[in-house]
């Protein structure tokens, strides 16, 4: 069983297995996870470690046979959690009462039935038997940022005490409505910093162009404030990866500015849809509308026909042996999406380079709050 970065293990089940450095009195245990229960990219002698594999015979020869397959996804052993998704809950900021919506489509009592999420990306490497020879692909850029959507629809009122009363249709409204990945920002939204103005910019200069029943979906960079520590996606002290050769390359910070200077955000299209979601848009298409308009798209990285799984991965590892990221080449690439581009519905899978994993791991370990993204999965639990 593979156990992946990014992941949380539960105490029980990594003190059975050895799993952690310590152990709570603080006696070495032989393992090489901290007591966060992070699981982390780290080198091991030198060798780059993405994740943990634990035998099989092993878990079943302590809680039983669980009956999995080859390829399951799994997180509970007899009905019990044993890992999660790692996100630093102890680190909240006191502005963090969510007031934003319900599924992404809610906002102060008022409804807005055809504003759609778009939920995370799965990883790539669990999903590889999705492919199929003669599948259409295309490739873009991973951008380290933090995700919008724009959509032209309509809204539901709240219903009154009439309304309600006689059981009458909700009165509905034309409406330009703004969010992020799960969430509706109004103006009284307060946001991951207690403040979301620098969305609003990108949302309105995309307003004269988005049609009704269209929904544009694109990732934010760059700075949310003024401050030169207010980056969107929290820096990183480089001098922690202990590699001298990357300090050499990428210096002793590592900032995801993409070029930007405080104050300033730049967007980047990677999703469109109309007819409610029933349409969506290929990447030339995207491309083209960009274009049109004079907006940024996801910088396209390659496109081509599948034919095996080996071909698709030696194309996603020829593009990382160049690590510098394109945009602003202040640092280093987050990774790649993969979208299988002739499926009817929005299908892509998300790669991320083992130098990322290393210092997302260390941000999450040493910055005072999680980043945007996965602030919101602890408010979507709230709501």
């Amino acid at each position: 069983m593979y156990l992946p970065t990014d992941g949380k293990i539960e105490r029980w089940f990594g003190d059975e297995l050895k799993l952690f450095r310590k152990n709570l009195d603080g006696t070495p245990q032989g393992g090489y996870v901290d007591g966060n229960a992070h699981v982390k990219a780290i080198k091991l002698r030198g060798n780059q470690s993405s994740g943990i594999v634990v035998p099989i015979d092993r878990i079943y020869e302590i809680w039983g046979n669980q009956g999995w397959q080859d390829g399951d996804k799994v997180t509970q052993i007899n009905g019990k959690e044993f890992c999660s998704k790692y996100i630093p809950r102890t680190k909240r900021s006191p502005n963090l009462t969510p007031k934003s919506s319900y599924k992404g489509r809610k906002a102060e009592g008022i409804i807005y039935p055809e504003f759609s999420m778009h939920t995370d990306t799965e990883q790539l490497a669990y999903n590889l038997d999705k492919f199929h020879p003669g599948d259409q692909i295309s490739i873009t850029l991973k951008l380290h940022g933090t995700s919008q959507r724009s959509m032209r629809t309509y809204a539901e009122l709240p219903r009154g005490f009439f309304r309600k009363l006689f059981k009458m249709k909700p009165k509905v409204k034309p409406a330009y409505v703004l969010g992020t990945r799960r969430c509706v920002v109004t103006e009284n939204h307060e946001g991951f910093y207690g403040n979301d103005q620098f969305r609003i910019p990108h949302h309105k200069a995309l307003e004269p162009y988005i049609k009704d029943a269209q929904e544009v979906y694109y990732e934010v960079v760059g700075y949310y404030g003024e401050g030169s520590e207010q980056t969107i996606m929290p820096s990183c002290d480089n001098k922690k990866i202990n590699d001298k050769n990357f300090i050499k390359e990428f210096g002793p910070r590592t900032v995801f500015s993409y070029g930007c200077q405080p104050g300033e955000s730049k967007m980047f299209v990677y999703r469109i849809t109309s007819q409610n979601g029933e349409k969506e848009w290929t990447p030339n298409e995207i491309k083209s509308w960009c274009d049109e308009r004079g907006f940024n798209y996801v910088p396209i990285v390659d496109t081509f026909e599948f034919t095996t799984t080996e071909d698709l991965l030696d194309r996603i590892n020829k593009y990382f042996e160049d690590l510098r990221d394109p945009i602003g080449k202040t640092h280093i690439k987050e990774g790649v999406v993969v979208r299988i581009v002739n499926r009817r519905t929005f299908t892509a899978y998300k790669s991320k380079d083992y130098e990322f994993k290393v210092l997302e791991g260390l941000v999450k370990d040493s910055e005072s709050m999680p980043d945007m993204e996965e602030m919101e999965e602890i408010r979507g639990e709230q709501l």
